[in-house]
């Protein structure tokens, strides 16, 4: 199973960065392809990307959102290491830190002079938040 993910690392915390239809895995669950892509339940997590602690076994989950005001829906998972659960009731201030800098690399928002403002909303908690990303320059060709 191949499943494109981007690493990202959001203060003390290790996130894995999913888009939400690539974890679309005929016949499994997102807790089932999360669980095997992280190599869980293995205290070591020798088998996947996890890294053996709470704080680098996290995903985020992203898709550019459909609802008015919003420009990207984030899911927050914590993928359990010793036994084969996956957390959605929480968040990560760390892990939600990437979420802006993903979207516009995604081109889900265009970036702008001198700042870019990304409205996220985190689907575990059902709240917005306004992410402003230092983006000088935006307009600028790349060399």
């Amino acid at each position: 199973m191949e499943i494109p993910a981007t690493w990202m690392r959001g203060g003390t915390s290790k996130c894995w960065v999913f888009r939400r239809d690539d974890l679309d895995v005929p016949g499994m669950s997102v807790d089932e392809v999360l669980l095997r892509v992280y190599g869980s339940p293995d205290v070591r997590q020798v088998d996947g990307v996890g890294g053996g602690t709470s704080t680098t076994s996290k995903a985020v989950i992203l898709s550019a959102s459909q609802r008015e005001g919003v420009d990207v829906d984030y899911t927050f998972a914590q993928v359990g290491i010793e036994a084969a659960t996956v957390d959605w009731g929480s968040n990560c201030g760390n892990c939600s830190a990437v979420v802006a800098a993903f979207a516009v690399r995604e081109g889900w928002v265009a970036a702008q002079d001198p700042s870019t403002e990304v409205r996220v909303l985190n689907t575990n908690t059902d709240q917005v938040i306004v992410q402003e990303l230092s983006t000088p320059e935006a307009s600028s060709p790349r060399t």
